[in-house]
């Protein structure tokens, strides 16, 4: 069974610019708030920043054009 949860992301790192940096330190040095990784419909990891609340609606500003425009693709090809 895969892990859940942030310990599923502890052990990968990322190649940027010829050096290695874990994801989880990534993710907070470029201000993520969240990450949800899905496979099959199922979450398999996720990640949240300690100031994320995952009880209340997270305004995502620009990034509505992109899921709009990946939905409407979905939509297309269904």
């Amino acid at each position: 069974r895969d892990p859940v949860g942030s310990a599923a992301i502890d052990g990968i790192a990322l190649q940027i610019d010829g050096g290695s940096i874990a994801l989880p330190d990534y993710l907070r040095a470029s201000w993520t708030d969240a990450l949800v990784v899905l496979r099959d419909g199922k979450v398999i990891a996720d990640w949240h920043a300690p100031h994320a609340d995952l009880n209340r609606p997270h305004v995502i500003f620009s990034i509505s054009k992109s899921v709009t425009g990946m939905l409407a693709g979905i939509a297309v090809d269904d």
